[in-house]
């Protein structure tokens, strides 16, 4: 499905009264729009355009019902989307764009890390509620009043992670990160969670970029005698595929931002074994109401879409959003669903919780292990 097309409004009058065009409040030339209209900076081109679009596709298919069913007090849902490719510097004009230009009420579904950090800086700033980015960062999770995250973090996944291993009689861990993460914070992730439980990794390995280093980073693996890695890199895949060809037999597991449908069909057998964390149910799943919902409305939108741990997470968000809004009522303001956010307490969509707070603005701990089989998919 393409893009909502975007209409321009001459904004004059607000234009007279406004020297800096990010920060302009919009124009009050009518109190309740007809539309609310919800801004979107995601990747829907290049390496991680996957998410962006199964992102927005979910999104998409619980604003459809909305809509179909009279809107939020009689006003219609439009998500404004607008393609960064994962490129911050893309991030900042979009946001620029959808607070001022589209006039949008809140961002929402951001994706990756870099671009979802500099979009809340941006949102906090503008004074703009920023809702459910795609990513685990840590910054993300710090309290601000105008960000609201609906996936556990990454550090939740880790930590999950480790409790699970540790349990079977794991000690013996390696971690890998990426170079480019200059603040170690995913290995601090990986740090934290084994010291919690008495615990130092036996080997750290840290990967370039570009995955030229893997090939030795391997061997040092095998040597290190680690029983189970925690890879928290970009390319999942050829990381799995290096270390079964080198004969290590150890556990790999990795965190839900690696679980794109390619993925484990990428792998195949050579996969079989491997564990990703998830943030979401598995959404083939129809024993959970949520997961039942999210397939049928997401065949009404498109009968020929594909379900996805990331179409599944861009409708519980946009499920919970709209109880933001439904909350707020029919004059909601920025600030009024900021309030309503975070009053919404404790909320069951049918096999996934959300709680808000006006102390908590994480909504979500929720931590699945899912194991790659060799046929290219997954199970739990």
């Amino acid at each position: 499905m393409g893009i909502t097309p975007v209409t321009r409004m001459p904004r004059a009058f607000a234009a007279a009264f406004c020297s800096l065009l990010f920060f302009c409040g919009p124009a009050a030339a009518q109190p309740h729009p007809p539309e609310i209209v919800i801004g979107q900076s995601a990747a829907l081109s290049g390496p991680q355009g996957e998410f962006g679009k199964d992102f927005r596709q979910g999104a998409l298919a619980w604003f459809d019902v909305v809509n179909k069913a009279g809107g939020i007090e009689g006003r219609m849902l439009r998500l404004v989307t607008l393609d960064d490719g994962g490129d911050t510097k893309r991030t900042r004009a979009n946001t620029a764009a959808l607070i001022e230009r589209d006039n949008a009420l809140a961002l929402f579904g951001y994706t990756g890390r870099a671009p979802a950090v500099a979009g809340a800086g941006l949102a906090t700033a503008a004074k703009v509620p920023f809702i459910a980015p795609f990513s685990g960062g840590t910054q993300l999770y710090e309290r601000n009043r105008y960000v609201f995250t609906i996936r556990a973090s990454y550090a939740d996944e880790v930590d999950k992670q480790v409790e699970q291993l540790v349990t079977t009689g794991i000690s013996r861990f390696a971690v890998m990160y990426v170079s480019d993460d200059v603040k170690k914070t995913n290995l601090a992730l990986a740090e934290q969670a084994l010291a919690r439980r008495g615990l130092k990794p036996v080997s750290i390995l840290v990967v370039d970029p570009q995955n030229s280093n893997l090939p030795q980073l391997v061997q040092e693996l095998k040597a290190s005698q680690a029983q189970a890695l925690l890879a928290i890199v970009r390319y999942f895949d050829v990381t799995v595929r290096q270390i079964r060809r080198s004969g290590n037999p150890l556990q790999v597991f990795g965190i839900s931002y690696v679980a794109n449908s390619a993925m484990p069909k990428a792998l195949g057998e050579e996969g079989r074994g491997a564990v990703v964390s998830q943030v979401v149910p598995l959404p083939s799943k129809r024993v959970l109401t949520v997961t039942r919902d999210y397939q049928r409305d997401l065949l009404a939108l498109d009968a020929n879409t594909g379900f996805s741990f990331t179409s599944l997470e861009g409708y519980i968000a946009a499920k919970t959003l709209t109880a933001g809004l439904r909350k707020a009522g029919r004059g909601v303001t920025r600030e009024s669903l900021v309030d309503a956010m975070e009053s919404l307490g404790d909320m069951d969509f049918g096999g996934y919780a959300v709680r808000f707070t006006p102390q908590n603005h994480n909504g979500a701990r929720f931590v699945d292990l899912t194991i790659l089989r060799g046929d290219g998919t997954y199970a739990n």
